[in-house]
């Protein structure tokens, strides 16, 4: 995932910030921070992120490309036995 570039006079972002400039939803990004792999700054009455955690995170990062299925052959609508 390519890293998002903020504004250099903001060096804390909230979660719902975070989430449209990345094109993610809250919850996505609520679940990781509960999870432990986006840390979050305490102290400010909801979750912030700090500049250099969310560039660490973005980093880390993985696109998810899923296994492709096996399919079953077709029986063109027969039955099998």
């Amino acid at each position: 995932m390519n890293q998002i570039r903020f504004q250099p006079f903001q060096r804390a972002f909230s979660l719902r910030d975070i989430a449209i400039s990345c094109g993610r939803s809250y919850a996505t990004l609520w679940r990781a921070a509960v999870r432990g792999d986006l840390r979050v700054l305490s102290g400010f009455g909801r979750m912030m992120v700090s500049e250099a955690e969310l560039n660490r995170f973005l980093s880390q990062t993985k696109m998810h490309t899923p296994k492709p299925r096996k399919r079953r052959p077709s029986t063109d609508g027969l039955e099998l036995p």
